[in-house]
């Protein structure tokens, strides 16, 4: 019988030493009718050519090293020889699992490389415990033998530009960042059940995810000049499409396990997965799972995070995905409100709804201070259009600013980059604040701001005249409580002329400030009224120039009606020889002198009053010009 697979070619006999070793040869050469040479070929054996050459070389004695890169190869084809102790003493199968069994007493990196080698042989790999055990021996080392000092300082928030540094103090994550994502999801599983920390975990995956995925790496965007960098470093349309297809599996894969497992890892790395996943073009359900995620976290994230370039390709879009953010924003707020994330995030969840805590740390204010950042940014794009504007700033609700410097100053930043903005839409755009809810700097700002609209100036000088009222009745009900004591001091050294009248300089400043503000507002409502007065003679101009259009239409009407009654009365005169004593064109012109001296318009007729009086004007030059012809003719 003569046993093939591909090149490789073995004649056995019942006294072979491959058959006497082999098991599944040894039936193969029994069922041989006697006589007849057979030829058999073995499909499906583990390695092909190479696992055979290794099993026939063992059964001839030809020295065989087991190694970490074979030994789970020699297991697989000894078990599908059935080369077991029945066939022989010593046989490959004993002494495969002998090795296997000192692998769990070698270094973490021995056991990586048997794993790796597994890779090209399921599903057999895993019916022989082989996977599992490397598994379970990997997870082991891992938590029992390194001292896994994991924290948020130096794991988590180290994460930024130069992420493949941020984790190489920990060698464990190097040796398993070459396994495939199905082994290494598994040995995340299996660390967690033996205790691993959160942290340890997160950064195993963010480290693992860094190497495996072409361009993905943190950088500093750049907004400013209109400039911002391209999303990766790497021309990805020059990557084969068969890596881009392995690339989008392993991005899938990577969300659906932060997803299911509930893994925290930085916002930022979440982020990048998201700008990958675009590039890549991965499935809408893990562009949506990795913006949940995001949201969750929205408020550890920072403004380079936030300024993620757009990537359709159209005329007139923004440099950023202004769609994005607002949809990022808006699930954060709604999950402030789900009753799940209140249960699963306690303490974020009371952070963010104590209106009482004015801490920088609250959630809500954070977000609120980053969407102020992130309009100021964005602001400056010529091709941001209003209404996207004031939808994504208009987003947050009243709790999440303390102030509204931040939202004034990107307000103030788009007045100056979109000058074409018509009165209407500057004061569409100025309600968008709360003038209340400006610090004193930037209500001087914005009372000499020339971009805002007047009414807005008004209501800033107006809460400003109002705060300073507040503040100097505030300080005369305390001056009215000074110990009467040091009062009496005061005035004794003022009558010796050892303190003047400028012990007070506060005071004399609050009363010209205020003297200040209240000119300032008289002026601003000044411009308001002048504003609306050139407004109203614009459009009384409007009036007169449609009434005197009107008037003309009219006269020009008239002019040709009679023009055409007079060529029509020439045709018909029967004495168009003699000479009449009296010209029709010169009884118009004696009939029209006659009625500019009886007739005259009022001073405040309406157009449509002129228009009917010289329609009633036209009538009676009609029936004139009648009776005229008649005397002509009986004449």
């Amino acid at each position: 019988m003569q046993v093939s697979q591909y090149s490789k070619q073995q004649t056995c006999s019942s006294t072979s030493p491959l058959t006497s070793r082999c098991g599944l040869l040894k039936m193969l050469v029994m069922e041989e009718r006697e006589g007849e040479t057979s030829r058999v070929e073995l499909e499906g054996l583990p390695g092909g050519a190479e696992g055979f050459e290794s099993a026939a070389k063992f059964c001839y004695g030809v020295p065989l090293e087991i190694t970490n890169h074979n030994v789970a190869l020699l297991r697989c084809v000894a078990e599908f020889l059935d080369m077991s102790e029945e066939n022989g003493e010593a046989n490959l199968i004993f002494q495969t699992e002998n090795y296997l069994e000192d692998l769990s007493t070698k270094t973490l990196k021995d056991i990586v490389e048997t794993l790796q080698s597994c890779e090209l042989l399921l599903p057999m790999a895993e019916e022989l415990y082989i996977v599992r055990r490397c598994i379970d021996w990997i997870a082991a080392k891992v938590v029992l033998e390194q001292d896994i000092q994991w924290n948020q300082k130096n794991a988590i928030v180290v994460y930024d530009s130069e992420l493949s540094q941020s984790y190489h103090s920990e060698c464990w994550v190097d040796d398993i960042s070459g396994l495939h994502i199905s082994f290494f999801q598994r040995i995340l599983l299996a660390m967690r059940e033996r205790g691993l920390g959160a942290d340890g975990i997160a950064g195993a995956l963010v480290s693992y995810t860094q190497k495996s995925i072409i361009g993905l790496c943190r950088r500093k965007n750049s907004y400013h000049n209109n400039t911002i960098l391209k999303p990766n470093k790497i021309n990805l349309s020059d990557i084969p499409a068969a890596t881009r297809h392995e690339q989008r599996i392993f991005l899938e894969t990577i969300v659906r396990l932060l997803s299911k497992e509930k893994i925290a890892v930085p916002v930022g790395f979440l982020i990048d997965l998201l700008r990958t996943a675009y590039i890549i073009e991965t499935t809408l359900a893990c562009k949506l799972d990795l913006e949940k995620l995001i949201s969750a976290q929205l408020h550890d994230a920072t403004l380079d995070d936030l300024l993620l370039p757009s990537f359709t390709k159209q005329d007139g879009e923004t440099q950023c995905d202004i769609g994005l953010i607002h949809r990022l924003i808006a699930s954060f707020i709604e999950l402030q409100y789900d009753d799940d994330y209140q249960y699963n995030m306690p303490e974020v969840y009371e952070e963010a709804h104590d209106l009482s805590n004015s801490s920088p740390e609250n959630p809500m204010l954070k977000v609120g201070k980053l969407l102020d950042g992130y309009l100021a940014e964005i602001a400056r794009d010529a091709n941001l259009s209003l209404s996207k504007f004031i939808a994504l700033a208009d987003i947050l609700p009243n709790c999440a600013r303390l102030d509204e410097d931040g939202l004034y100053r990107a307000i103030d930043i788009y007045l100056k980059s979109h000058p074409y903005l018509t009165d209407a839409e500057k004061n569409r755009l100025c309600g968008l604040m709360n003038f209340q809810k400006l610090t004193q700097d930037a209500c001087r700002h914005a009372a000499q701001n020339e971009r805002l609209p007047v009414q807005a100036v008004i209501q800033v000088l107006y809460f400003e005249r109002s705060r300073l009222n507040k503040v100097m009745t505030g300080r005369v009900a305390s001056e009215n409580v000074i110990n009467h004591t040091a009062d009496t001091q005061i005035q004794h050294k003022m009558s010796n002329g050892l303190v003047s009248a400028a012990l007070w300089p506060k005071d004399d400043y609050t009363s010209v400030r205020q003297e200040n503000i209240e000119l300032k507002l008289e002026v601003a409502k000044m411009r308001m009224r002048l504003s609306e007065l050139e407004k109203d003679h614009l459009h009384m101009k409007l009036d007169m120039e449609k009434a005197h259009a009107l008037h003309e239409s009219i006269h020009h009407h008239h002019q040709g009606l009679l023009q055409t009654f007079s060529k029509s009365i020439s045709k018909f005169n029967p004495f168009h020889n003699h000479k009449p004593k009296l010209s029709f064109y010169s009884c118009h012109q004696k009939y029209n002198r006659g009625q500019k001296s009886h007739s005259h318009l009022e001073p405040h007729e309406s157009p449509i009053m002129k228009a009917s009086s010289q329609a009633s004007s036209f009538e009676a030059q009609r029936n004139a010009f009648s009776s005229i012809y008649e005397h002509h003719l009986l004449s």
